[in-house]
């Protein structure tokens, strides 16, 4: 019992670590002061953050 709670709980916390890494990683991008991003590029990882939302 305790094995399998322990690989649920790292099942679980590897499926919420992907997305929001992704998600973490286009916010980085977006606030970086070295490129002004046209409204398409926001969109795209604006696409990116709802799909992995």
């Amino acid at each position: 019992m305790t094995q399998t709670r322990e690989e649920w709980i790292s099942g679980l916390s590897h499926d919420l670590k992907t997305p929001l890494s992704s998600i973490g990683g286009c916010a980085q991008i977006l606030e970086s002061e070295d490129y002004l991003w046209t409204k398409k590029e926001t969109r795209e990882f604006a696409g990116i953050i709802a799909e992995k939302y």
